[in-house]
């Protein structure tokens, strides 16, 4: 089976992941995780749509990109795609790529943009704000979405196994260099990433609703907000 795990950058989607993981592990399934993007994405779904041995393992497979090939064999899999406040979103990128203000709100525009109609079409939206919280019942919906049911004492377990307490930790041995780390370089500088989780150096920031009115200037908010405000009223956040 295949899940896609994606979403808005720096909305939880690598949360997300962890979580769909530790279920597979619960349930003592096998899967593999996949962090694909653009063409290599497009690439994968036509090959799991065409060959039946992919239907026989479990793909996890985190994403930024919406691609329309999501939609043409929309039974074999399942799609989790989170959102969250979309300036909160331009502030995150821009601290965790050493991003100016102008680039990152550029950048948050097209990635939003490659979720097309996703709120008309795919299966299950995560809101951050929502998941931030680590919600047992949420967890416990997931769960029961993939087909892998756990009862309360083990969604609290995952619960803790994810929480931001657990998360520093492993981000700390991102940090480290610890082994499974890899380096990934971009335009502003090189991320240490955990190559089977997807966590990274600066993974954990302020998860905090609406940091953007403290961390951007009041000319970069208004600036923000007009031009993010189709996103705003689309996901039903409120422009003030």
């Amino acid at each position: 089976m295949l899940f896609i795990n994606g979403g808005m950058p720096r909305s939880g989607t690598v949360l997300v992941g962890l979580i769909l993981r530790k279920i597979f592990e619960a349930q003592k399934l096998s899967f593999t995780s996949l962090n694909l993007h653009g063409n290599a994405l497009d690439a994968f779904l036509e090959n799991y749509a065409s060959s039946r041995s992919f239907e026989l393992q479990n793909y996890i497979v985190h994403t930024h990109t919406w691609s329309t090939k999501f939609f043409d064999n929309p039974n074999k899999f399942h799609i989790f795609w989170n959102y969250r406040e979309p300036r909160d979103v331009v502030v995150s990128v821009m601290r965790l790529h050493d991003m100016p203000f102008n680039e990152s709100l550029r950048f948050v525009i097209g990635s939003i943009n490659d979720g097309g109609l996703m709120l008309n079409k795919q299966r299950v939206l995560v809101p951050y704000e929502l998941l931030a919280s680590f919600n047992v019942a949420y967890i416990q919906m997931i769960s029961n979405i993939v087909g892998c049911p756990l009862n309360p004492s083990e969604c609290e377990a995952i619960a803790r196994s994810v929480s931001v307490e657990a998360v520093e930790k492993k981000v700390s041995r991102v940090v480290a260099g610890a082994e499974g780390v890899r380096e990934v370089k971009n335009r502003r500088r090189i991320l240490l990433e955990d190559s089977e989780t997807f966590l990274n150096d600066r993974h954990v920031q302020s998860g905090s609703y609406k940091r953007y009115i403290n961390e951007l200037s009041a000319q970069q908010a208004a600036e923000a907000t007009k031009a993010l405000l189709p996103f705003l009223n689309k996901y039903g956040y409120p422009e003030q």
